[in-house]
């Protein structure tokens, strides 16, 4: 059971990443190459017609030995053209490394199961002007 909990919450991550670039108007973050990246129409795959690289910064999930060689990483970047970088943190060092992240400024494209708190949207997600509407 505790497999498909993580083949879902993968397939949640890809959702996620898929749902960002196609909010982004069409047009994905720029791909390596220069340019910039269309969105095929919905539920077709490559979700992307050029290769997009994004970042993803995760604790280390006890069960799988590596995220960028594990089978389910490997097919949905074929078949979507997202490549994902992983930053992997050890379980352990979770909080302290997110904090420090978010206190840098130099964010990963998605904070994929690191435990970010309504505290921590409030203090480094806030656009001037969000909450007063």
């Amino acid at each position: 059971m505790k497999r498909k909990a993580k083949i879902v919450l993968f397939a949640m991550a890809f959702v996620l990443a898929a749902g960002m670039l196609m909010a982004s108007g069409g047009q994905a973050a720029a791909p390596a190459g220069g340019g910039a990246a269309l969105v095929t129409p919905n539920g077709e795959f490559p979700v992307v017609k050029e290769k997009v690289n994004l970042t993803f910064f995760a604790p280390q999930p006890p069960r799988i030995e590596d995220l960028t060689t594990n089978d389910f990483t490997v097919d949905y970047e074929k078949k979507t053209n997202v490549h994902i970088n992983w930053e992997i943190v050890p379980s352990a060092a979770l909080a302290e490394r997110r904090n420090l992240s978010l206190a840098s400024g130099d964010y990963p494209d998605v904070y994929f199961g690191a435990g970010i708190t309504l505290n921590d949207e409030m203090m480094y997600g806030g656009r001037p002007g969000y909450l007063s509407r």
